[in-house]
Parts: structure tokens; sequence; C-alpha cells
């Protein structure tokens, strides 16, 4: 029996604990593109936005066009007033939305802060992409079948976010993930500040 057809008869027994569409609201979202479609965020939360097949084009009110194609990741900080993308082929995002503000604590151990020197703190207008090496791919085609067959536990979740960091630390550069969580700012609401 291979590994799907394991995974699917799991599926019944944690319905029957209540595990499965428990949480309707789930921080993990699946969101397709067609060519030339259009999506607009007005951020509430940080978001980790995964391009797993296509190509969009950001842009901002502050900058000029991005383009991020398949296989690249990037953050949303909460409270962006507003991003446009437009997809340019058949698109298919993956979109996890932190329930926590990511601090440099939550990717770097404190002795490698102490020892990193960033030099100029970088302020961008488009967020800084990085690609999907093949580790983090695995653990997002996992998260991917499993969503799609309703697994929506919020203790589920919880743990899911705290191995997506856990992924990030252990293999990605921490320059990157620093550029990666704080160096993009947007505007927010008027009522807010900077982010």
């Amino acid at each position: 029996m291979d590994k799907q057809n394991k995974i699917k008869k799991l599926f019944p027994l944690l319905k029957n604990f209540g595990w499965l569409n428990y949480n309707r609201h789930s921080i993990i979202k699946e969101k397709r593109l067609g060519i030339g479609d259009e999506w607009v965020i007005r951020s509430t939360k940080n978001m980790v936005v995964f391009v797993l097949e296509g190509k969009i084009t950001c842009k901002s009110n502050q900058s000029q066009a991005a383009v991020f194609t398949n296989g690249v990741m990037f953050f949303i900080p909460e409270k962006c007033r507003e991003l446009s993308f437009m997809s340019s082929s058949e698109t298919l995002l993956l979109i996890i939305s932190l329930q926590y503000k990511v601090t440099p604590l939550d990717c770097f151990d404190l002795e490698d802060l102490q020892q990193m020197e960033f030099g100029v703190k970088m302020i961008e207008s488009i967020p800084f992409s990085m690609a999907i090496n093949s580790a983090l791919r695995k653990y997002l085609d996992m998260l991917l079948l499993f969503n799609r067959q309703g697994l929506r536990y919020p203790h589920y979740n919880d743990d899911k976010l705290k191995e997506l960091m856990l992924i990030l630390k252990a293999f990605y550069p921490k320059e990157d993930l620093y550029k990666f969580f704080f160096s993009f700012k947007c505007k927010i609401s008027s009522r807010g500040k900077k982010w």
C-alpha cells in the first residue's frame, strides 16, 4: 500500500475524533489563479506565500513591479494596506497565515544575533523572495495533501507553523532569512504605524 492510500485510510479515524474541518478558517490555504486573474491583499496577519506553479507579478503603490515565479516564496507583513498581484499563467499558491508577529528570535539563536552584522538596514518596497528548496517542497506537498483532505485541527496548524520555522532555520542562510522577514516595509492603515 502506497503512502497516499495509507494517509487516506487514516482520515476517517480523525473525522470520528472531530479533527477534520474543525477549524474552517484555516491558516493554511490554497489559492488558484487563472491567466490574467488579479489578487489584492489587504493583510491583517503576517503571511508566507509560496508560488508552487505559475507566475505572478506584484505591484505596490510604492514601487515598480516584481515577478515571482514557480518555486519561490515571499513574506507579507501584517497591516499591509494593499498589494496587487496579477497572474500571467495558471498559478497555484499556498498561503500560510502566521498567528503571531515574527521576531528575529524565531529565525535565529540569540548567539547568532550577537555575532551577525547586517550592515545598513535594508528597506524594500517589494517582498524579498527565496527559492523553495527540496526539503521545504516536501513539507509543502504534505501540507497540500492534508489540507485538501480537510485536516484543519488547530493543534495540527500550530505544529505545522513550528515545523515551518524549524525548516527555515535549518535549511536557509541566516542573512537570507533576515532579508525575507525584516527587509520589506509596506504602507499600513492610517491608524497603525510602519511595520
